[in-house]
């Protein structure tokens, strides 16, 4: 089975107010320094499959705070037929400033 189903966690503020959260999660990102070995893994463990490869948009770099020279690429993982889940990893290079 490619999805957990049934996993509910029930969570309870100071507040006393309940939420459920269930479905499991969207994505969730990682810092890799070697994209290709880590997608190999997924490939062969996982049965995974790639969804996206790309640069990763200035706007999203500029939102964690890296400088103006960093770059990074992405490759977002997922299982066939899901449409949560998956994993995002992120392989960044930080070049330095001219005169550095």
């Amino acid at each position: 089975m490619n999805r957990l189903v049934g996993l509910l966690l029930l969570i309870t503020s100071p507040l006393g107010a309940e939420f459920l959260v269930s479905d499991g999660y969207r994505e969730a990102v990682f810092s890799v320094s070697d994209a290709a070995a880590y997608c190999a893994f997924m490939r062969e463990v996982g049965a995974w499959e790639e969804r996206h490869r790309g640069a990763v948009a200035r706007a999203v770099l500029a939102a964690w705070k890296l400088p103006d020279t960093a770059s990074a690429s992405e490759i977002v993982l997922g299982n066939p037929g899901t449409s949560r889940g998956y994993i995002r990893l992120v392989l960044q290079e930080l070049k330095k400033a001219e005169g550095s």
